[in-house]
């Protein structure tokens, strides 16, 4: 076989176009290892799961206009407290000095058939039992629910800590989630999240 000055630059040229798919390869690794710390860090990889929520704007990150998107607000101002927040970077604050309970709802349809998950966090401080909760209504004669998410009032119990409010129910085909104050008394809340039984929510 004769060897050619063709045939050798030929053959540099495949090992040369060689070396650079697997310098391209190595380069294209570290940056996706990068880019994956960067949004792991960053809490984007949470999209997927605040997707999963049937709650619109549930961790109260999006507000307009001094209000919480998506929440109908009742005759009060709602109040942020971002140093507050368990999660993300604001939370909902309610204030009302009025002796009705007045606060934020949100109106949820739903699927009568499926078993659903209902869970979120309130904090106040309040001046006598009663001034600060939340209440639930639902659509369905049938509804049944755990103890934490009967329908009615449910007052906060805490003393000026988070409060996790978790159940189940089943048999509505819609929810009314409201959360209230009165009296000169404040609330906080965050972390709402309703989703079918069958998902789990991956942080809490």
């Amino acid at each position: 076989m004769v060897t050619t000055r063709s045939n050798i630059k030929a053959r540099y040229s495949r090992r040369g176009q060689g070396g650079d798919k697997v310098t391209m390869a190595i380069i294209m690794l570290v940056f996706l290892g990068i880019l994956y710390a960067i949004v792991h860090k960053s809490g984007w990889m949470r999209t997927s799961e605040h997707n999963l929520n049937l709650i619109q704007n549930g961790s109260f990150e999006t507000w307009h206009k001094g209000a919480p998107i998506s929440w109908v607000i009742e005759g009060i101002t709602p109040f942020d407290k971002p140093e507050e927040a368990r999660h993300g970077a604001h939370i909902l604050g309610i204030f009302n000095k009025d002796t009705v309970k007045k606060g934020a709802y949100q109106i949820v349809q739903l699927d009568p058939n499926v078993t659903y998950n209902l869970f979120f966090f309130i904090k106040g401080t309040s001046y006598s039992y009663g001034d600060i909760g939340y209440e639930i209504r639902y659509c369905g004669e049938n509804v049944k629910a755990t103890e934490e998410l009967k329908p009615g009032k449910h007052f906060y119990t805490g003393i000026g800590q988070w409060q996790q409010i978790y159940g189940q129910f089943s048999g509505a085909s819609c929810l009314e989630l409201r959360f209230f104050s009165c009296c000169g008394s404040r609330l906080l809340v965050d972390d709402v999240f309703l989703a079918p039984s069958n998902i789990k929510r991956t942080s809490q």
